[in-house]
């Protein structure tokens, strides 16, 4: 069974990345071995020193004028707290309509509902569309018929397999599908709200029972996998939660092919990590084995073939362009230890045929017993590692976390590319994910031509003293993670312009974390302090590696610190002598690409520096916006540590001296 399109899966370049929490930071120390300790103490001396010099507090307390934003209301969803926008307009719809049927006037029952452009989806002309209540109108109609079951949800002829892969993980614990429902029952109005995260906000989205069927009253995309109807009646919550997807992107056309950690993201506010399968099979399955033991939600993609106009049987009875279920991963005793990993097809059917398929040769009677194995064309097969990393493209683990609670704030980005926020953390040893999310591709048609903006994120405590990390991309949502101390944080957030050019002038900036996180303050501050600020948080940064640091043998109260963090590329250079040198630099840039340098510098291929005793000075550069394409550069540093005044004056006496010994002799 085919989709009738050419993915359902998006292709790599499109993979979000997590930037991980630090869990160590790396002190400060030059590669030279003999008197180590010395020269670190000096050297964090000289750090502290220079952090001092530039007194960024005060430019926070005197310069900065910032604007309270009115707190987003939090509301208990649940028993998950989530930020959510019109919770109540499943019941005001019922009570507004009581008796009547309801047909959304935004989302109607008709051919610009099923996609924009027939050219993309000839089909939707066949199409008609169907109340539930009349698809089966001798059987039982109910949201749930009895335990939510992974294996409920049957794809259809729209290409949305990502999405019903994520359907498919969640319902392996029934309540993350529940929740989705404001109401769990049928009614006679045909009405129904369904929560999701959109675009990083939590939101209700009211939906009616017009279905898409075929001219003969068959339903034509995804549905509940019932095999007796007579008994169980008729499901509704596959179709229910497709259609609410397709609504928010104003088509069913607009839901084909997509990645699932976006899904699940959008499904539970979840942040997701991807693994590509080229890095081979032993990383796979430390990364396999470590997310399924934090109970992580995994899933996994296959790659599109050239010229691939539908997805295809690779000839393994893996799908091209396809989107699958990660059940779980075991280490099992055959002719030494294998592992194996269990998938499910979003299809129902269509399953791999090689080593430790259903018709395999390796299964014995007790490793059938142990795994629960079952010979059955239902979707579900195992593989062993080795294979899978030939065989599929990436895989997906997302943090869910039934526990966590997710807060968010609403950011217009038209005046300001840059934001200073302001956010509070009310208990020590928290745990959190800072996201930020653009506006979804999908709510553009292809012709709008409309691509993520490149953006950063870098946070640290808001005395400047501790950093907590950063990350940076062209991507729907940027993630960073991070355990917090109880207290107050700032998080640098820069956006670049390019969304500005579509109606997508905000961001959204979520929490998803163990205990809770408040967004309080946007700073609105003067120009000419922004990359003050930044300076500051960049130098809070721990060295990343011992090589990046120099100490002058001459004057070892001067340093000079090289550092990168969200895209940016910094020098801090120190002279905290205390003999009066003077430090002398030209830092040339060679071979770079997709860089450039900061204010208040101008030139890119040379910086010249001089500092003298108590200064420090801040040289940074930064990526360019420009579709992903690589960052090239090397530096060249031409150094001298000139004798100060006092240097020469003490050099002059020594001399003066040394001439009248001679004299008198």
């Amino acid at each position: 069974m085919g989709c009738g399109i050419s993915r359902c899966t998006e292709s790599p370049q499109d993979f979000p990345k997590i930037r991980p929490k630090k869990n160590k930071k790396v002190d400060r120390r030059i590669s030279k071995s003999q008197n180590k300790t010395q020269i670190d103490e000096k050297e964090q001396e000289a750090l502290d020193q220079a952090k001092q010099l530039i007194n960024f507090k005060q430019i926070l307390d005197q310069d900065i004028e910032f604007q309270q934003i009115k707190a987003l209301d939090v509301k208990d969803l649940r028993s998950q707290a989530n930020t959510v926008k019109n919770l109540d307009i499943f019941q005001k719809k019922i009570e507004e309509i009581s008796g009547q049927n309801f047909t959304d006037d935004e989302f109607p029952p008709n051919q610009k509902s099923l996609t924009r452009d027939l050219s993309y989806m000839p089909e939707a002309q066949q199409y008609k569309w169907t109340r539930a209540q009349e698809i089966y109108p001798d059987k039982q109609v109910k949201i749930f018929q009895g335990k939510i079951e992974p294996n409920d949800i049957k794809q259809g002829a729209l290409g949305d397999c990502y999405f019903l892969s994520a359907l498919s993980v969640l319902a392996e614990r029934e309540n993350l599908i529940e929740k989705l429902f404001v109401s769990k029952e049928v009614n006679q109005e045909g009405v129904y709200g369904i929560v999701m995260c959109i675009d990083g906000e939590f939101q209700e989205i009211l939906v009616d029972d017009w279905i898409p069927t075929t001219k003969d009253g068959k339903i034509c995309f995804s549905r509940s996998n019932q095999k007796d109807l007579d008994k169980f009646g008729f499901e509704l919550w596959v179709l229910l939660l497709e259609k609410a997807y397709a609504k928010v992107y104003k088509g069913y056309n607009q839901i084909v092919s997509g990645l699932t950690g976006n899904a699940i993201r959008d499904l539970t506010g979840a942040p997701a990590v991807y693994l590509e399968c080229k890095n081979g099979p032993d990383e796979m399955w430390d990364f396999l084995k470590f997310h399924e033991l934090k109970g992580h939600m995994l899933t996994a993609g296959t790659t599109k073939l050239e010229n691939q106009t539908e997805e295809q049987d690779t000839g393994k009875g893996i799908v091209s362009g396809h989107a699958y279920a990660i059940l779980q991963v075991r280490e099992v005793e055959r002719s030494g230890v294998e592992r194996i990993i269990q998938l499910r097809n979003p299809w129902g059917k269509k399953e791999w045929n090689g080593d430790w398929s259903d018709k395999s040769s390796k299964w014995t009677e007790e490793l059938k017993r142990q795994l629960y194995f079952t010979d059955e064309d239902d979707g579900i097969f195992w593989i062993k590692v080795e294979d899978f990393v030939k065989q599929f493209h990436y895989v997906t683990a997302n943090y869910v976390k039934e526990s966590y609670q997710y807060d968010s704030i609403k950011i217009p980005t038209k005046k300001n590319h840059s934001i200073l926020l302001k956010f509070n953390i009310k208990e020590d040893n928290t745990h959190a994910f800072l996201e930020i999310t653009q506006k979804d591709s999908r709510h553009f048609e292809s012709k709008d031509k409309y691509n993520y903006s490149y953006a950063r994120i870098l946070c640290c405590s808001g005395d400047f003293q501790e950093w907590i990390g950063d990350n940076e991309g062209k991507e729907r949502n940027i993630s960073l993670e991070g355990t917090f101390k109880k207290g107050t944080y700032i998080a640098w957030i820069d956006i670049s312009d390019q969304h500005k050019k579509f109606d997508a002038d905000f961001i959204i900036v979520s929490s998803y974390s163990d205990k809770q996180v408040q967004f309080s303050q946007q700073y609105e501050y003067k120009k000419e302090n922004e990359l003050q600020i930044l300076d500051q948080m960049l130098i809070c940064q721990p060295s990343q590696n011992e090589e990046l640091v120099k100490i002058f043998e001459e004057d070892d109260k001067i340093a000079r610190y090289q550092g990168q963090a969200g895209g940016y590329i910094y020098f801090q250079l120190v002279n905290n002598s205390t003999k009066g040198s003077i430090y002398k630099s030209i830092i040339q840039m060679v071979g770079k690409q997709n860089i450039q340098i900061m204010h208040p510098y101008n030139n890119d291929k040379e910086v010249k520096i001089k500092l003298k005793p108590k200064e420090v000075k801040i040289v940074k550069y930064t990526v360019k916006d420009n579709n992903k394409q690589a960052q090239k550069y090397r530096f060249k540093y031409l150094e001298i540590i000139e004798e100060g005044y006092d240097q020469l004056v003490q050099k002059a006496k020594e001399l003066s001296k040394r001439i009248c010994n001679i004299l008198l002799k």
